[in-house]
């Protein structure tokens, strides 16, 4: 069974904080850290120490390619092997964002102690809402993506200033949103990455001369039915994939009722996405 343990950490809502700040310190636009509205607000604690902090990052690269790979080919070392040039460029790494995050706490630190408070209230009256359907909707999750993602905890984080959330397998960052069935809805969506990014949806879709655009819609869509039979009835037609915004949201969908996804009855991804292919090709 696995369990989710709702957190509020102080240091990393300060990292969330401060990288929303300065959005060119990024690269996704589809980043859960592009807040424009946070930023507008906050906007006095975006300071010019903290600029010229940034201007130093920037050239080191902090993520993925653009600091591994880059520090593999640009690190000013004379160690030539590259265990000894990625440790070099941890070191400026985290040295520098150890100066960012130290500056920017100076700011943070006025606004932190409201922050937790409301976070804290917060946690509990979603984890008092979340643990009597955990269970059932995780298991419904495990089913329909039919991956090897079975942790026994996953750790939510509930993050201020982030603009909807961000998962990385066990650990999930969440913005807190009033509506506790909307916030759910986000939880189960964050899961549903979670459990397919262990998987092979894409070479699945692929197989099935199915866009690989769809793999989005197929994640939001496990995350709706596993928790649909645990929403307000309001909610129902609600939180249900938009077409708007997800592609081939109906056909996914329809595949999903016609194929029992998530209920005992369920025969497997395969056979899901094969009516996925069906539907997408009879709406074209």
């Amino acid at each position: 069974m696995t369990e989710l343990d709702f957190r509020v950490d102080r240091d990393l809502n300060l990292f969330c904080h401060t990288l929303t700040m300065f959005p060119e310190s990024y690269r996704s636009e589809g980043s859960a850290f592009n807040n424009p509205q946070y930023r507008k607000a906050h906007s006095h604690l975006r300071t010019k120490s903290l600029s010229d902090l940034f201007s130093k990052l920037l050239p080191l690269g902090w993520g993925d390619w653009d600091f591994v790979g880059l520090s593999l080919i640009s690190s000013d070392t004379s160690d030539s092997s590259s265990e000894g040039r990625l440790l070099t460029a941890a070191g400026s790494l985290a040295r520098t964002w150890s100066a960012i995050l130290k500056e920017s706490w100076k700011g943070y630190s006025t606004i932190w102690p409201d922050v937790e408070s409301r976070l804290s209230q917060y946690r509990s009256r979603l984890r008092s809402d979340w643990e009597p359907i955990s269970e059932n909707v995780i298991r419904s999750i495990r089913r329909i993506s039919e991956t090897t993602w079975n942790p026994d905890n996953v750790h939510v984080y509930l993050v201020d200033c982030l603009y909807g959330g961000a998962s990385y397998l066990t650990t999930i960052l969440l913005a807190p949103v009033p509506d506790l069935e909307i916030e759910k809805k986000l939880l189960c969506h964050e899961l549903s990455e979670g459990a397919f990014a262990t998987g092979n949806l894409q070479e699945r879709l692929e197989a099935k001369g199915i866009s690989s655009d769809v793999s989005h819609t197929v994640v939001d869509t496990t995350a709706y039915v596993a928790l649909k039979s645990w929403l307000k009835s309001e909610y129902v037609e609600r939180l249900k994939p938009k077409q708007h915004y997800y592609v081939g949201a109906e056909s996914v969908y329809t595949a999903f009722e016609q194929s029992d996804a998530g209920s005992e009855a369920y025969k497997g991804l395969d056979g899901l996405l094969g009516i996925v292919a069906k539907e997408l090709a009879a709406r074209s």
